[in-house]
């Protein structure tokens, strides 16, 4: 959903594997950072100051070093505009020479994560259209292939309706099905009911805000199982959406659960 951070989670994730496991905390995404590898991001919405700003929320300035060589950002708004990498032609979905020229660099660095974001930014195309999914996937495919590498793109879902759970979050997905079916693996995010954040905040003992705590999960996989929803909470400080399913898990359970004493009490007035 818009405005939630997707471009500052993939940022964060884009930052902690070019960095390496030597940094602090270690995960991105709610996976471990197992070991360091290059990383481009291209975006067609943040400016240049505003990713530099981000960064600098995610690791010290003075360990910018442990990126050097390793990290590749392309802010298309100070890099000469947002440019099409899809176009509709003749009724035909191609690639353009943008996109082109930007595989053939991405090919010489050789990363192990890319990400492009966000979609409807790059594509000149309906997102209605299910040839114009198949199009796109098929050459992000390409692309991860020739490249060896993972690739993401974001997308946006639609605002209108309550995300209650897997199912209705994967029909929010904007656009034709073939955008989320044309890819291996595709988790939704979504903020959170105002009961289940109201209940959140009386565990925790704090506020958290209208956005301030979002669930996820995979609404699409070719290879994990689906069903579980994860819970973030967004840091005060930085902004970035932190998971904290377990952690919640566990003051909640905390929260409804009777101390000793008030057990023994129960029961003796039992």
């Amino acid at each position: 959903s818009g405005g939630l951070g997707k471009s500052y989670l993939c940022l964060d994730a884009c930052v902690r594997i070019a960095a390496g496991p030597g940094m602090v905390h270690q995960r991105a995404m709610g996976g471990r950072v197992a070991r360091q590898g290059k990383t481009v991001m291209i975006t067609a919405e943040d400016s240049r100051a505003a990713i530099h700003r981000r960064i600098n929320q995610i690791i010290n300035p003075d360990e910018h070093r442990k990126l050097e060589g390793q990290f590749f950002m392309v802010p298309l708004p100070d890099a000469g505009g947002t440019q099409a990498y899809l176009e509709c032609v003749g009724g035909q979905y191609r690639m353009t020479a943008a996109w082109e020229d930007m595989c053939s660099e991405i090919i010489k660095i050789e990363p192990e994560f890319v990400c492009i974001d966000p979609l409807q930014a790059v594509m000149q195309a309906d997102a209605n259209d299910p040839a114009a999914g198949q199009a796109w996937w098929s050459n992000m495919s390409q692309l991860s292939a020739e490249a060896k590498t993972a690739s993401l793109t974001t997308h946006h879902m639609r605002k209108d309706g309550n995300i209650d759970g897997i199912a209705s979050a994967r029909a929010a997905i904007r656009g034709s099905s073939s955008l989320t079916d044309g890819a291996r693996l595709a988790m939704a995010l979504w903020p959170a009911s105002t009961d289940d954040r109201l209940a959140a905040e009386a565990a925790l003992k704090e506020p958290l805000g209208a956005l301030g705590l979002i669930q996820g999960g995979v609404v699409k996989s070719n290879e994990y199982s689906m069903g579980e929803v994860a819970t973030y909470l967004r840091d005060p400080a930085s902004g970035l959406l932190l998971d904290a399913t377990v952690l919640l898990k566990e003051a909640l359970e905390q929260a409804s659960t009777l101390s000793s004493d008030a057990l023994e009490e129960t029961v003796t007035e039992a």
